[in-house]
């Protein structure tokens, strides 16, 4: 648990976490989406995830031989 002051917002949590500011992040504050400027109230539970990149590669055909020839 991370105490921050009354007014606290979620760019400060961020700040207090040593979490670089021009670093693109996935916030949700309660489950919500929330912008950096979203002031905290107590009780609340912010998460902050790193920017997500991937998605499927290209696979190569199995039937497919290794010179390109099938």
């Amino acid at each position: 648990m991370l105490e921050v002051p009354d007014g606290a917002t979620v760019a400060d949590v961020a700040r207090r976490l040593g979490l670089p500011a021009d670093l693109a992040q996935v916030v949700l504050v309660n489950g919500r989406d929330a912008a950096p400027e979203q002031p905290l109230a107590p009780g609340d539970v912010v998460a902050i995830f790193p920017p997500l990149a991937g998605g499927r590669t290209r696979r190569q055909d199995p039937s497919a031989s290794r010179d390109g020839r099938a």
